[in-house]
């Protein structure tokens, strides 16, 4: 093997185990009390949003609308990059298993 694609690989090894490591610690933290208290923060503010959707008449509230929808949007996305840095964090578990099984062959 040549240094070079040595080093690449290394340095793609090192990715992987980073990868790995953050879904691993944004995993623990949805679990932890302070985790569960966001997920509770952030399922009260879709469901304000979802009533602010219901009674609001939207001809006269544009920006109340508005506004909800980005409230609403931002408690979802949060939650949505924080699952996707657990699968991405298993996916590279995934990958660093089967680099390990193929190194033991």
């Amino acid at each position: 093997m040549h240094p070079v694609d040595g080093a690449v690989e290394r340095e793609a090894e090192r990715f992987l185990f980073a990868q790995f490591d953050v879904g691993e610690a944004v995993r623990e933290f949805l679990v932890s009390d302070s985790g569960r208290y966001l997920q509770g923060v952030a399922r009260q503010e879709i469901s304000e949003a979802v009533r602010t959707f219901l009674t609001c008449n939207p001809e006269r509230s544009a920006d109340t609308v508005a506004a909800a929808h980005r409230k609403a949007h931002r408690a979802r996305q949060s939650f949505h990059w924080m699952l996707e840095a657990i699968e991405t964090g298993q996916a590279a578990g995934y990958q660093l298993q089967r680099l390990d099984d193929m190194e033991r062959d």
